[in-house]
């Protein structure tokens, strides 16, 4: 290999460059110096050439000169090989990161120093240089502000301001019918009714006996299925027309339920605590552990609950009837 030798370059031109290398006039190993693009060729072969430029170029996934048109096949007629080289950071302005490179980015450096996340994960701050990760909390749950905990935060339910829960509910009429017809109806979602928390029914009613008639109006109130009000309240009189205001209220007191009337009073009927306008006529006696405790049974919360509110006559007629003229049923939520 011979050195201090002098290196002289073939001044040309891009187009001269391809036509000597169509003529095989190139010569092995042979500089030019291509002086429309400042780019420098050598002689690959006498109908080939290498070029390689002698400017700033850009990255984009792969090695390309800054005019990346004289690269192409159809411009310069051979490939071009790409060389190895270094770039500082602040010459790197595009391009696609390889992520299995980057290393984990710390909190001072705008990262959250965090390789991996499980699914509700929310990033805290647990103090001025770290973030935190935060899990998600239970069902139902908020978040709430606590200084005590490392994060700050916390996961919780709030003391009371929960809101009022309103029912949706079907009502219909009893007219010209001695069937049992349920007036009133809706239902409690199952896990939502919670201990302590008393559920509301609101409701207007007209009533028409028909005159001289001997006829009774019997109301019943029913739960998940159980009698638990005979009689919350109607018009029994053998004739006449008017509206009532009515309302009942069913609390729950730990597995059981506690039912009131408007203008009841109150007893105890086998597991279950009720207040009750008239039990069946069958068990009106003042001993409340007398009457019919079969009819009452623990309630199920777990389950969604039934709620109806049942009127029947005791026989039909057409000027007979019984109408809610409007109805709520509604749960403040604790």
């Amino acid at each position: 290999m011979a050195r201090e030798q002098t290196i002289r370059f073939l001044r040309t031109t891009l187009a001269n460059l391809n036509t000597q290398a169509s003529a095989n006039n190139l010569k092995i190993g042979e500089p030019y110096f291509v002086t429309d693009i400042e780019k420098i060729a050598v002689g690959k072969t006498v109908s080939s050439y290498v070029l390689y430029a002698i400017s700033d170029h850009n990255h984009s996934g792969v090695y390309e000169p800054a005019d990346a048109t004289i690269l192409k096949d159809a411009d310069i007629g051979v490939s071009v090989a790409a060389q190895s080289h270094n770039h500082a950071a602040s010459e790197i302005t595009s391009g696609t990161l390889d992520i299995a490179r980057v290393p984990t980015i710390t909190v001072a450096k705008g990262g959250t120093n965090q390789t991996s996340y499980t699914k509700g994960d929310i990033l805290a701050a647990s103090s001025s240089s770290v973030l935190t990760k935060l899990g998600v909390g239970a069902n139902d749950t908020v978040l709430m502000a606590d200084s005590a905990q490392s994060t700050g935060m916390k996961w919780g339910t709030p003391a009371g301001g929960a809101g009022i829960t309103v029912y949706s509910v079907t009502t219909a009429d009893a007219e010209n019918t001695a069937s049992e017809i349920d007036v009133i109806s809706f239902t409690v979602p199952a896990n939502t009714w919670k201990n302590g928390e008393t559920i509301t029914i609101n409701f207007n009613t007209r009533t028409k006996q028909f005159a001289g008639a001997t006829r009774t109006l019997n109301s019943k109130a029913y739960v998940q299925g159980n009698l638990v009000i005979h009689d919350f309240g109607g018009v029994n009189s053998t004739s006449g027309e008017g509206n009532t205001t009515r309302e009942i209220k069913f609390t729950r007191a730990g597995t059981v339920m506690v039912a009131q009337g408007n203008y009841a009073t109150p007893g105890i009927v086998g597991a279950v605590a009720f207040s009750y306008d008239r039990i069946n006529s069958d068990y009106q006696t003042t001993d409340t552990n007398s009457r019919n405790s079969s009819r009452f049974t623990t309630i199920d919360f777990t389950a969604s609950i039934i709620i109806k509110l049942a009127i029947q006559w005791s026989a039909a007629h057409a000027n007979t009837y019984y109408r809610i003229l409007d109805a709520i049923a509604y749960k403040l939520n604790s």
